[in-house]
């Protein structure tokens, strides 16, 4: 249909029952008349829920001036110039621009969804609030960017947004737009805050540095491919692609140390141009063993000893030779030229438990509760007493939950420090007294 226009008088019972349907107009907005027109006047009850109205012309629009609940808004000619006025509040599902767009009028909109396109022009009526309660998507790109502004230059427009509103936008260029809800609204970092004239949105800070690369970005290096796919854009996007070797294809591979350049052309005419230098840098590789059993007091040598290199350990310290003998996972960067590689090694360190030989050793795991012990020995009580260097292991079950550890023991000989004979020196004299040295003793001498 061309035009649909709802109306009646107070002598005229209607009813319109329209849930579910699907409309499309096909006419013409004019100053004063609309493709879609629903009369104040009209009286009866008007069912539009689900409703969806697709407008086709490259100048349409809707006019509203009885407060109603309908489906969705569809404007799907790119091309075109659409405008929603609104007399009383209208409650839409989803509005949907593909082309530029205005929101009119002396009311707002509700709505579920709010679809704003990449490249296009968006007004909103000044002073008026248009709320959103589910999702607010604005997506443009670097070269066709999103202009959101207000009606009347200096006089903001209002967005009101939920907790649960979900907001996605990029490159939007915002003139006179505040946001209101529950606190600030991250604008995401290519919006523009145009005249800082908006309010309620967190936009990323304005610096005065100059963007030195171009759209290859900086110069690239190489680490460990033996060959690199540059790809700018999408075939889609430019109309043609002239590399510095001459190719005409949209990605080119690359594969030794090198300077290239590409001059593109996009569907609008406009063209860039751009080179990178490529670097091919020799491939290194790190490894910090396999993961370890430490015993307690034992230490572990980490020596990594590559030239030129550069070292950064988990705590901070940057010396080609690492100690360790704590529990824990510790990692390494390691930086040759610009090429980096990193590596983790896993420590477990075993407890011990020292007596001398002729003594034991009590293994006690009790916890609380009615438990199931498990031990290496095969034993089942709560704790065993052992005689003998070993490492022993238990698990503890109980309930769904099972517990494990392992100690080792370790028994030592006693060492044999021989006799001393008992020496008589005069007033004024003094003796050397000494016994055979054992390493790693500890020795505490007495004076009788």
């Amino acid at each position: 249909m061309s035009y649909f226009q709802i109306n009646s008088n107070d002598s005229v019972a209607l009813s319109l029952q329209m849930s579910g349907s699907r409309f499309t107009i096909r006419g013409e907005k004019f100053p004063f008349f609309f493709p879609l027109t629903i009369f104040r006047n009209v009286s009866p009850e008007i069912e539009g829920l689900n409703t969806v109205f697709e407008f086709t012309h490259a100048t349409t629009g809707a006019q509203i001036r009885k407060p109603i609940e309908l489906g969705s808004f569809l404007f799907n000619n790119s091309e075109a110039s659409s405008e929603i006025r609104v007399y009383e509040l209208l409650m839409l599902s989803t509005v949907d621009f593909i082309n530029d767009g205005i929101i009119s009028g002396s009311a707002g909109i509700e709505m579920g969804s709010l679809i704003l396109n990449s490249g296009k022009s968006y007004q909103f009526e000044s002073t008026q609030n248009q709320k959103v309660n589910k999702y607010l998507k604005a997506l443009g790109n670097n070269r066709t960017p999103i202009e959101w502004r207000s009606r009347l230059s200096g006089v903001r427009t209002d967005v009101q947004m939920t907790s649960g509103t979900c907001i996605n936008m990029d490159f939007v260029e915002f003139r006179d737009i505040r946001a209101i809800g529950n606190g600030m609204y991250n604008a995401a970092s290519n919006n523009t805050d145009i005249a800082i004239s908006n309010e309620g949105w967190i936009f990323p800070e304005v610096t005065d540095e100059v963007e030195e690369d171009g759209f290859f970005g900086p110069d690239i290096l190489v680490c460990d491919d033996a060959e690199l796919i540059l790809q700018l854009f999408d075939e889609n996007e430019i109309s043609s692609i002239i590399w510095s070797t001459g190719s005409n294809e949209v990605s080119i591979n690359v594969t030794k140390n090198t300077t290239i350049g590409a001059f593109v052309t996009f569907a609008n005419n406009c063209t860039i141009q751009d080179t990178v230098s490529v670097t091919f840098d020799e491939a290194f590789w790190i490894d910090l063993g396999v993961d370890t059993i430490l015993c307690e007091g034992e230490i572990l040598t980490l020596d990594l000893n590559l030239a030129n290199a550069k070292y950064l350990w988990q705590d901070g310290s940057v010396s080609e030779v690492y100690e360790l003998f704590n529990q824990g996972s510790y990692y390494v960067d390691v930086a040759v030229s610009k090429c980096k590689v990193t590596d983790t090694i896993n420590v477990e360190v075993q407890s011990q438990i020292e007596a001398c030989i002729g003594e034991s050793i009590v293994l006690d795991a009790l916890i609380e509760g009615q438990p199931n012990y498990n031990w290496s020995t095969e034993e089942i009580t709560s704790s065993i007493e052992v005689f003998d260097n070993g490492i022993y292991d238990v698990s503890v079950e109980l309930e769904a939950c099972v517990a494990m550890d392992t100690v080792e023991t370790i028994f030592y000989q006693l060492p044999d420090i021989g006799a001393l004979d008992d020496q008589s020196i005069c007033d004024g004299e003094s003796i050397s007294v000494g016994i055979q040295s054992i390493p790693k003793h500890e020795y505490l001498w007495f004076k009788g």
